[in-house]
């Protein structure tokens, strides 16, 4: 899991051809990187790498993909995952526009 700012901006390109495991790129703009750049940043041509939306939302996403992928040999991570996937859906349709 890798935040890609103005600080390490190919980061996430040199470790894909390093691990066999997903890598998973959150651009994340910054006072000298605008969100455009930020996007640019985090997607260098090279090995592919699983780019997520920009900023903070794109990094919960991230968080939560990531725990999708380990639920995958963790039951106890995917008991975990649902609960809060349903706890989210469960308040979200408790929500009202008024």
């Amino acid at each position: 899991f890798i935040v890609a700012d103005d600080s390490l901006p190919p980061l996430s390109a040199a470790i894909s051809p390093l691990t066999t495991r997903p890598v998973l790129a959150v651009p994340l703009p910054s006072a000298t990187l605008s969100p455009l750049q930020a996007l640019e940043a985090a997607t260098q041509p090279g090995p592919p790498v699983a780019t997520l939306a920009i900023g903070k939302a794109g990094a919960i996403n991230a968080a939560l993909l990531a725990i999708a992928i380990l639920s995958n040999t963790r039951p106890d991570l995917r008991v975990k995952l649902r609960a809060f996937r349903e706890e989210q859906t469960a308040r979200v349709l408790g929500d009202s526009l008024e």
